[in-house]
């Protein structure tokens, strides 16, 4: 399982670059087709993003930091590697190996 999410971050990490060019020519687009912002207007369009620009960007980020959660779980989870049993045996300890 932790391979697979590694794959799947790997590939998800270059669809933001991809889905903020695609979305940056839409917004584009769709200024074109309106009439020109007053001052005022343009300012605040620029400080603001898109709904849709900012929907995506807080899904991905959201499901980055759950997948990376997910991965640090897996590399910092302890593994037993062997216990040893004492038995009521004095001279007899129980070894058993833990995959």
């Amino acid at each position: 399982m932790f391979n697979q999410i590694k794959m799947r971050l790997l590939k998800l990490e270059p669809l933001l670059d991809e889905f903020s060019e695609i979305q940056t020519q839409i917004e584009k687009l769709s200024e074109d087709e309106e009439e020109p912002p007053s001052s005022d207007e343009t300012e605040q369009v620029d400080s603001e993003q898109s709904p849709e620009r900012q929907a995506f960007e807080d899904s991905y980020f959201d499901l980055a930091a759950r997948m990376s959660r997910v991965m640090d779980d897996f590399t910092n989870k302890p593994t037993i590697k062997s216990v040893v049993v004492s038995t009521s045996q004095p001279n007899q300890i129980a070894n058993y190996q833990i995959a």
